[in-house]
């Protein structure tokens, strides 16, 4: 019983944890994305101001579409949006003229990738999360099964002895100890010593 008590307890001290972590995953995951949201709206307006009599160009930085709303979608976009390695050498000039040079758009296209890990760490961390919550059932419901157990065989054993049932926490809803039995008895002789102790009250005539 004390084994199986300590691995709930652990169980449950594990779930909170991976509910946390899940928590603090999906918070840096949004922060990601709006950063590679921004990187990417940043980029385009410079670009397709600068390329906006070649649509060539706009074509080869997938700018022939808008910003895309949905996450898989900007991901695409971001990734064909950053590609240099299909950037013609007249669009790497004239991007570095307006402030993309290779090393600045090689530090937005690393927004992506902060982005990737921030997505998978936060998949890894809602399984990981999930899988806990299970475990935890688990070790609840077999705690609970041992304790209905040990319940059944404690009311058998220590029949008549309600102070020592209470003091096991067995008490059903039905069983009552000594004080609880005369309760009652007491607050009713309570309550008579009260009205006796009132002065009575002297009532009009009809």
């Amino acid at each position: 019983g004390q084994s199986l008590c300590s691995s709930a307890e652990a169980g449950l001290t594990h779930a909170a944890a991976q509910r946390g972590a899940k928590k603090m995953a999906t918070a840096h995951l949004r922060e990601a994305l709006a950063r590679l949201r921004q990187s990417c709206a940043d980029f385009s307006k410079v670009a397709r101001a600068v390329f906006a009599d070649d649509p060539a160009s706009l074509s080869v930085l997938g700018l022939d579409h808008p910003l895309p709303a949905r996450q898989p979608d900007l991901l695409r976009y971001a990734r064909t949006l950053f590609n240099t390695a299909a950037y013609t050498p007249a669009m790497r000039t004239e991007l570095s003229e307006h402030g993309y040079d290779d090393a600045k758009i090689a530090r937005e296209r690393s927004k992506v990738s902060e982005f990737e890990f921030a997505l998978a760490n936060c998949v890894q961390c809602a399984g990981a999360a999930k899988q806990a919550r299970q475990d935890q059932a688990l070790l609840l419901e077999r705690l609970d099964k041992w304790m209905s157990k040990f319940m059944r065989i404690a009311r058998v054993a220590l029949a008549g002895k309600p102070q020592l049932l209470e003091k096991l926490g067995t008490l059903s809803r039905n069983d009552k100890t000594e004080a609880q039995r005369q309760a009652p008895a007491k607050a009713a002789a309570t309550r008579q010593q009260k009205r006796m102790a009132q002065p009575e009250v002297l009532r009009p005539a009809a």
